[in-house]
């Protein structure tokens, strides 16, 4: 699992291309989660996601 603080806007686009999800603790916040890191895929969203902050 991968959760990440990065500025709204940048969360709005990863969750609306299905990248990430709300995170669920704090979802009005600029976190964001990739759940379950199993494929390379998954890997590489959240490395681009970490990158974009």
């Amino acid at each position: 699992m991968f959760d990440l603080l990065i500025p709204k806007t940048e969360r709005d686009r990863w969750i609306e291309e299905g990248n990430a999800r709300s995170y669920r603790m704090y979802p009005d916040l600029g976190w964001v989660s990739v759940y379950y890191l199993n494929i390379e895929q998954e890997v590489a969203h959240a490395i681009e996601i970490a990158r974009s902050k």
